[in-house]
């Protein structure tokens, strides 16, 4: 069984919008699907990064699934209902933040055990993985967009962090090291100090 299943791809700094066949899977099983090095988009409409002006539209691309930051899933039915049924499993539900290039995605990981990103990053783990209702921010325009779920290539991540969201009971963070402990905002250029002359 064939579906069209319409979803957003995000690579660098331009984004793509379109559909893909996924027989029946799941989009992060044909993500991971390691048979296959490609994805293969149907009418395809190309964007800069989240700007809402098309700047072409194309019939099919294929992207090398290596060079995608993340995709995102148009909210609708589930892409893969007879699956869905048959794989529901209990799950927690962790608080999470994922930094990639110029983007920064917040949302919630599902896991079924202990908390530890080392399992989602290692070289022998899938390479994709989900967030859940994630807010993504693209920090060269200052914009937010949510979505349902991004599924998220684990070799673009230059952070994941995920953990339980603190309970009132729970003592507060202590302080982090900030920017500015690194990075002196009143700092005098070296090329405006020298030595002053004589008088």
């Amino acid at each position: 069984m064939t579906n069209q299943v319409e979803i957003l791809v995000v690579t660098g700094q331009h984004s793509f919008t379109g559909s893909v066949e996924n027989r029946g899977l799941r989009i992060l099983d044909v993500l991971n699907d390691a048979n296959t090095h490609f994805l293969k988009l149907h009418e395809v409409s190309i964007y800069r990064g989240f700007d809402k002006t098309c700047i072409q539209q194309v019939s099919e691309t294929l992207f090398p699934k290596t060079i995608i930051d993340f995709v995102l899933l148009k909210r609708q039915p589930h892409e893969a209902p007879m699956r869905r049924a048959h794989s529901l499993i209990t799950k927690d539900r962790h608080v999470a933040m994922v930094v990639l290039d110029h983007y920064e995605i917040r949302g919630d990981f599902m896991s079924k055990g202990a908390v530890d990103p080392m399992l989602v990053l290692h070289a022998d783990s899938p390479a994709f993985f989900p967030i859940v209702s994630p807010d993504i921010y693209l920090g060269t325009i200052g914009e937010t967009v949510y979505s349902n779920v991004a599924i998220v290539n684990k070799a673009k991540v230059s952070l994941f962090h995920y953990d339980r969201p603190r309970t009132a009971e729970e003592s507060a963070p202590r302080p982090k090291t900030q920017l500015r402990d690194f990075v002196a905002a009143d700092a005098v250029p070296m090329a405006a100090s020298g030595p002053r002359s004589q008088e």
